[in-house]
């Protein structure tokens, strides 16, 4: 990969404490439920995973706090506690990220939206309630949902969100 200026490439050497091979490494956050969550292996593309305590989200960059986070949720029932019984405190983990001046944040469900229109185990919120509270909390807090539809496809998806957020920030698009 080359870098657009030396400045940079010192930065990401110096804020990443590795060596030069300018690999992003995947923090994951310590707080991830055991057994659940995305292992991230040593690779072309990254240098591989930490485990460390984030401020807030599942997974971020090493030496780039600023740049992505990404929070992952497990299912529909996972939302509908967030944003029914748990909404207060779900904002304000919603507040930090902006507060700190996230760049870029989503949250990845290993569901489909449609899940939003079957019955949820643990919540008898309105499907449209549901689906307004989720577009509401997009808007207010710019950050994207993404519906992966299964646990395979939201490791790729977060693989590759922190892959090309990392790749835009080195070549200093972003």
């Amino acid at each position: 990969m080359e870098l657009k200026d030396s400045k940079m490439k010192e930065e990401v050497c110096q804020n990443n404490k590795y060596d030069n091979t300018l690999l992003p490494i995947i923090i994951r956050d310590s707080r991830e439920k055991q057994g659940h969550g995305y292992k991230f292996i040593k690779s072309a593309s990254c240098s591989g995973m930490e485990v460390a305590a984030l401020p807030f989200g599942d997974y971020a960059l090493k030496g780039f706090p600023d740049l992505i986070i990404v929070e992952r949720k497990q299912d529909i029932d996972e939302i509908c506690s967030n944003i029914g019984v748990n909404r207060e405190r779900f904002e304000r983990e919603l507040q930090k990220i902006v507060d700190a001046n996230v760049k870029f944040r989503y949250i990845v469900v290993e569901d489909y939206w449609s899940s939003i229109f079957r019955p949820n185990k643990f919540s008898k919120m309105h499907p449209n309630a549901i689906f307004e509270s989720i577009i509401s909390l997009e808007i207010r807090y710019r950050i994207n949902f993404i519906f992966a539809g299964t646990p395979e496809m939201a490791h790729r998806i977060v693989r590759s969100l922190l892959m090309k957020a990392y790749k835009y920030r080195i070549e200093g698009i972003v």
